[in-house]
């Protein structure tokens, strides 16, 4: 996951919801994109924008962003080190959904400091430490 943070992605990749590059990248009515699994998840409970709040009248209508894909997927082959590192991130989340893994499988690494929890967004401070936002 750090080999993503410290990369140059285009934050445009970013799906604004789970903030990982995406892989299905859809354009809502009001034309912002999204991961499509997690803007379906969004709108089975919401029926607006997360990124300007309005109102989304055909939650349904979700449009294939392709420009958007084929994009991503241009700077995918070119950087092996963020496709190997997402499958890695991945497979670590996956382990953690599986009930009653201890937290001594995660990677210490992947785990705040300060916290000992799964980092999301991290941020290196200037100790060189990464932390949680």
């Amino acid at each position: 996951f750090f080999a993503i943070v410290t990369m140059d992605v285009p934050p445009d990749f970013l799906c604004p919801l789970s903030l990982e590059i995406m892989q299905d990248p859809v354009v809502t009515e009001d034309g912002h994109s999204y991961e499509r699994a997690k803007i379906e998840e969004w709108l089975r409970y919401r029926r607006t924008s997360p990124m300007t709040g309005l109102a989304i009248a055909n939650p349904e209508t979700l449009t294939p962003n392709i420009t958007l894909r084929t994009s991503i997927q241009d700077f995918m082959e070119k950087n092996r080190a963020v496709t190997e590192e997402m499958g890695r991130l991945r497979d670590l989340r996956r382990r953690l959904a599986e009930p009653g893994r201890p937290s001594a499988a995660v990677p210490a690494g992947y785990l705040c400091p300060l916290s000992s929890e799964l980092m999301r967004d991290p941020v290196t401070a200037e100790d060189g430490c990464n932390y949680e936002r």
